[in-house]
């Protein structure tokens, strides 16, 4: 094979194959000590987030190739609202100029989701978009309504991205379970929470309803999966400066 004559291409081609080797290296880190190789098909979590987190930048890197050789490589779509991961503050607010409340990592704003008022919350890793959660303010006189709002939401989100690869009921307790008209108390008490999960090409979309106290909370959370391993990271190196 005839060598790489370009000195720029040499470069990118060994940061490419450095980046490779990183990501797998990773990857085998995060396998649990008691499994051997003939395992490793049935990754779990930790394989998973180390995986994502790694591959993103041998992406980038080839991506580096390409251009570095007039490739034209197709741009990156918005991930989330016009927003893309990875984009800063001060881009995120350029692009979704609402009245915003900063935090040190964190923006919020109001808005509405399915026609109910809601806020959201984006956090931030490193000055970069990890996350975007909503938070649905819907209140009833009483907790019947909360599984159908769940469903109507629900519903929307199967429109956009199709069938769920997780979704249904979870249940801790039996007392409420065949009796539809009582899951929303089956909710606020603990018993059972509702979740639809999906896994796009670059997000992790988690739509919750749960509760504890007789309190329900609403959820919709929007998650890079390039950038969860470092915002798991991030928070508990957050909880050790605590300590």
């Amino acid at each position: 094979m005839a060598p790489i004559a370009d000195e720029q291409v040499r470069q990118l081609f060994t940061q490419f194959r450095d980046a490779y080797l990183a990501c797998e290296d990773r990857a085998y880190a995060a396998k649990p000590a008691d499994r051997n190789d003939t395992d490793f098909g049935d990754v779990d979590d930790a394989v998973n987030e180390s995986l994502d987190s790694c591959s993103y930048e041998v992406q980038r890197q080839a991506d580096g190739i390409g251009h570095a050789l007039n490739i034209r490589i197709p741009e990156t779509q918005p991930d989330i609202f016009g927003m893309t991961w990875g984009m800063s503050m001060a881009d995120v607010a350029r692009v979704n100029p609402k009245s915003l409340v900063r935090d040190a990592d964190s923006i919020s704003y109001k808005t509405t989701v399915g026609g109910e008022d809601a806020t959201a919350l984006l956090s931030f890793v490193d000055n970069k978009l990890s996350r975007v959660l909503y938070i649905l303010h819907a209140e009833h006189a009483n907790t019947g309504p909360y599984p159908s709002d769940f469903d109507e939401i629900d519903s929307l989100l199967k429109d956009k991205y199709g069938n769920p690869d997780i979704s249904g009921p979870e249940w801790t307790d039996d007392l409420y379970k065949n009796d539809r008209s009582q899951w929303g108390m089956a909710v606020a008490t603990g018993r059972m929470q509702m979740r639809s999960e999906w896994q796009t090409q670059r997000t992790k979309i988690t739509h919750l309803l749960t509760g504890d106290n007789y309190t329900v909370s609403h959820y919709i959370g929007y998650e890079s999966r390039e950038f969860k391993l470092a915002a798991k990271q991030a928070k508990e190196a957050e909880k050790k400066r605590q300590l």
